[in-house]
C-alpha cells in the first residue's frame, strides 16, 4: 500500500486499486502462514569464520500461541529448529543460543504447525555475541 494521507479527521487513509479510500487499520490479526525470514548477517567479514557465542532475541508474543525460531548458517537453504517461543503475556522475553563455526547465519520465525500465529507478535531486538576465528 502507498499513497497514504491525512483526511480532514486525522484519520490515516491510503486509496485501494479500485479507487476506494479505506482507513488504515492497525489492529494486530492472526495469521495461519506468518514467515519472518532476517538477511544474512556476516558482520562485515563474509570470508572469515566465527565462532557465535550467544544470540539473544527480544521478543513479544501478546496473546497465547506459539512461534518457531530457525537459523541457517552459511547461507544454506534449509534451516535448523532451535525451539519455540512461547507467549509471553505482552512483556518482552528473551531466547539464546550458541553456535560454534558459522561465516554468516539468518533467523527464520514461523508458526507452530501451520495453526494460526499470535495476532501480536514482534521482534524487540537482535543481539549477537561472536568471535572471530584465526584464518589457517
Amino acid at each position: 500500500m502507498t499513497n497514504f494521507t491525512l483526511d480532514k479527521n486525522g484519520t490515516l487513509i491510503y486509496a485501494k486499486n479500485n479507487g476506494v479510500l479505506s482507513k488504515w487499520v492497525s489492529t494486530p490479526k492472526a495469521t495461519s502462514n506468518y514467515n519472518f525470514t532476517t538477511k544474512d548477517f556476516d558482520f562485515n567479514t563474509p570470508a572469515q569464520r566465527k565462532r557465535i557465542y550467544k544470540v539473544y532475541m527480544s521478543y513479544v508474543i501478546a496473546n497465547t500461541g506459539f512461534m518457531s525460531l530457525q537459523y541457517a548458517k552459511d547461507g544454506e537453504p534449509s534451516f535448523t529448529s532451535v525451539g519455540n517461543l512461547p507467549a509471553s503475556g505482552g512483556e518482552p522475553q528473551s531466547f539464546s543460543l550458541s553456535i560454534p563455526n558459522a561465516y554468516s547465519i539468518r533467523f527464520k520465525v514461523v508458526n507452530v504447525d501451520e495453526q494460526s500465529a499470535p495476532g501480536h507478535f514482534e521482534i524487540n531486538d537482535i543481539s549477537v555475541v561472536y568471535r572471530l576465528k584465526s584464518v589457517n
